[in-house]
């Protein structure tokens, strides 16, 4: 049992350490980084659509077996964070001093993002109290599907607003949720199971809600066919990295 501990705490801590990744676009500058985030955001929008289609509800499905459950905790996912962004979206009331509130575009994407990597975490830890092997591969799987996952989450925080460097630290700590997955399933087993799978399909409705209300209407701002066929070739860029990372697990 230690052992599987270990291992399962170094797995999902480097899992949890790939957002740092995103440090390199702090190099090349606030300016530059604006220029490419319309790319940037395309990528986002074929990451989240493929986490959501060929990750989650997939997952879902298996573990849940009915189809119609798995679509209402989705719709509960995507008319929940409709609901969060517009109570986000509402009025300041009076002129309050204190930190800055985050950008709603930024708190839905971090929330959405917090229950994928919760999932990660559980995915993981019960993988490694299978057998080690088993464990390794799922760690291999994870960062791999998480890589794109975490570009475009970058480019989400950063487009609604925020500076590079917040962008990765916050990016950074909704990553550390896979750390409480891991945890919570190492000490409670399958007692933790059933909470987490609805967590699954939670996590879908919200990825799709980003990418569909607040991503693609912003691209659809972007004029001309040559603008349009670069979106479109970044979003099956990142539909078929989701994919074939998809394949892999």
């Amino acid at each position: 049992m230690p052992g599987s501990w270990l291992a399962t705490l170094l797995s999902v801590g480097l899992v949890s350490a790939i957002p740092l990744a995103g440090l390199a676009l702090v190099r090349l500058g606030q300016a530059r980084v604006q220029g490419l985030l319309v790319a940037l955001i395309s990528l986002a929008v074929g990451a989240l659509l493929g986490g959501a289609l060929f990750h989650l509800l997939p997952e879902a499905l298996h573990r849940l077996g009915s189809p119609t459950t798995v679509f209402w905790w989705f719709l509960a996912g995507f008319l929940g964070f409709f609901l969060l962004e517009k109570l986000l979206s509402g009025p300041r009331r009076g002129d309050r001093r204190g930190p800055p509130r985050l950008p709603p575009l930024a708190a839905l994407n971090l929330a959405g993002d917090a229950l994928h990597n919760l999932v990660d975490g559980m995915v993981v830890a019960a993988a490694y109290t299978a057998d080690t092997t088993v464990g390794v591969t799922t760690t291999l799987a994870v960062v791999l599907h998480e890589i794109p996952q975490e570009v475009g989450d970058l480019a989400v925080l950063v487009y609604s607003g925020m500076s590079i460097r917040r962008a990765v630290l916050l990016n950074l700590l909704s990553a550390l949720t896979a750390m409480t997955g891991a945890l919570a399933t190492l000490i409670l087993g399958r007692r933790f199971e059933g909470v987490t799978v609805v967590l699954l399909p939670v996590a879908a409705g919200a990825f799709v809600y980003v990418a569909a209300a607040d991503l693609i209407p912003e691209l659809r701002r972007q004029p001309g066919r040559t603008a349009s066929l670069r979106q479109a070739a970044l979003i099956l860029l990142g539909l078929g990295l989701m994919a074939a990372t998809a394949g892999l697990e």
